[in-house]
């Protein structure tokens, strides 16, 4: 559909010209062709897709998601609100995407090691964390070989271990680990350590007694407790029956520990370059491996969820898009999140979201598709001031338009070159994403 400078509209539909002087006859027009676009994305919705939720290039910014950058971020959890924590490793920062989509700095300013209040508080290249039901934040911090606790009045300290390396069970800052790693909290309120440059599963409970697990030293064997080997575990993850799942690095294997200690080899399949992984209710796993995820299902079957298997960065059907270290896999309601660490961004496998907001209820259509000049924005009512972001083939930002009025918003491509493009509709007030559709410039 196009519109000429004229009183006369020209739309061609099906390859046939229909000239239009009737004003109403180009309003049925308009709204019927409204209504199939509808029902067409309607169609799309519910499909599994991988997306970025915040992030590009390397860097710090904090602000809207659409905005935001990170620095070789690791690791992902959420609260009981939706918020979610993340680990910002190159910056030495804990960062926050709020449930409204804004990013800010939760805690740590630079480099360092320093308890106190989250505004002088120092990590350094903090790892896994965890939250717990009353919204206390646990940090892996890897080489300050320590774990440090985040209250939800916003003081840091030192939960377990200390900034000096070492090896040694005892109470809180009496421990010693090694570059801890990975972290996850079991039904009874214990922390579990994946203590990586020991070789060992360690347990911290609620009241800060660390004792060891599983692990000895270094190597592969399946045993109970402290008679079986790891190679440099990396992730944890747990399950509702409070089995532990281990991504052993250095064998390339998925450990479990279960209840009674015992360690076993979840299936013989290799894993290379398994950093982290994640359990669903139902009880399959998810492993981050590089630049794909896996997924091994409860009865043992392994296929790659997502992850063409090359490296670089690319939204779209799962096993096309691409990955660049798959550092942090989170599994959130029905999603799966993802730590893109080299991509430093932070990615979403899950449904395609949803045309209408829960705040707007509104439906919104950027046409027309495909388009040789302009595109435009139509709403089914006035939704206010809002902020049309241009995303190339490469996921790059190359146009950004703050609109007064979203139902009558144009946004000129005449300069950029043919191709597909990805066009994120957002409202000013509250910098909810309210559309995102691909646009083919021809």
């Amino acid at each position: 559909m196009f519109l000429d400078n004229n009183c006369n509209s020209k739309f061609i539909l099906k390859k046939k010209l229909f000239l239009c002087s009737n004003q109403n006859v180009m309003k049925k027009i308009q709204n019927l062709l409204f209504v199939c676009l509808m029902i067409f994305q309607a169609n799309v919705n519910g499909q599994i897709v991988v997306s970025t939720i915040s992030g590009s290039v390397r860097g710090f910014l904090n602000g809207s998601t659409d905005d935001a950058l990170f620095a070789f971020p690791t690791y992902t959890v959420f609260d009981k609100n939706g918020n979610m924590y993340i680990s910002d490793s190159g910056n030495k920062l804990i960062r926050k995407i709020s449930n409204d989509d804004i990013v800010s700095t939760f805690a740590g300013t630079v480099d360092g090691y320093q308890d106190g209040p989250i505004a002088i508080a120092k990590f350094s290249s903090p790892k896994e964390l965890v939250v717990d039901d009353e919204g206390n934040v646990f940090v892996v911090d890897w080489t300050n070989h320590c774990i440090r606790k985040i209250t939800k009045d916003g003081i840091v300290s030192t939960f377990a271990g200390t900034n000096i390396q070492g090896d040694q069970d005892g109470v809180g800052t009496n421990a010693r680990f090694s570059f801890p790693y990975g972290l996850c909290q079991d039904s009874k309120g214990n922390l579990i350590v994946a203590d990586n440059g020991n070789n060992k599963i360690k347990k911290i409970s609620p009241s800060g007694v660390v004792t060891t697990i599983a692990g000895s030293i270094y190597g592969y064997m399946d045993a109970k407790g402290i008679n079986a080997k790891f190679k440099g575990p990396s992730g944890l993850a747990i399950d509702k029956n409070d089995n532990i799942y281990v991504a052993d690095f250095g064998n390339e294997k998925i450990r479990k520990i279960d209840d009674e200690g015992n360690v076993i080899t979840l299936v013989n399949d290799i894993f290379d370059g398994i950093l982290d992984l994640d359990v669903d209710e139902e009880g399959n796993v998810y492993a981050g491996c590089y630049y794909t995820i896996k997924k091994i299902s409860k009865s043992g079957a392994v296929t790659t969820f997502a992850g063409s298997g090359a490296r670089g960065f690319k939204d779209g059907p799962p096993l096309e898009a691409q990955f660049d270290l798959v550092s942090g896999v989170c599994v959130h309601n029905k999603d799966l999140i993802i730590a893109d660490a080299l991509n430093n961004s932070i990615r979403k496998i899950g449904e395609k979201d949803q045309l209408a907001t829960q705040e707007t209820d509104k439906q919104v259509l950027v046409y027309p598709n495909p388009t040789n000049n302009s595109i435009y924005v139509k709403t089914d009512d006035r939704l206010g001031q809002g902020k049309i972001s241009i995303y190339n083939a490469r996921g790059e930002k190359i146009k950004c338009v703050v609109c007064e009025n979203l139902n009558d918003c144009e946004v000129n491509l005449s300069d950029e070159p043919t191709g597909l493009y990805l066009i994120k509709v957002n409202l000013a007030k509250d910098h909810k994403l309210i559309q995102d559709a691909k646009i083919v410039k021809i």
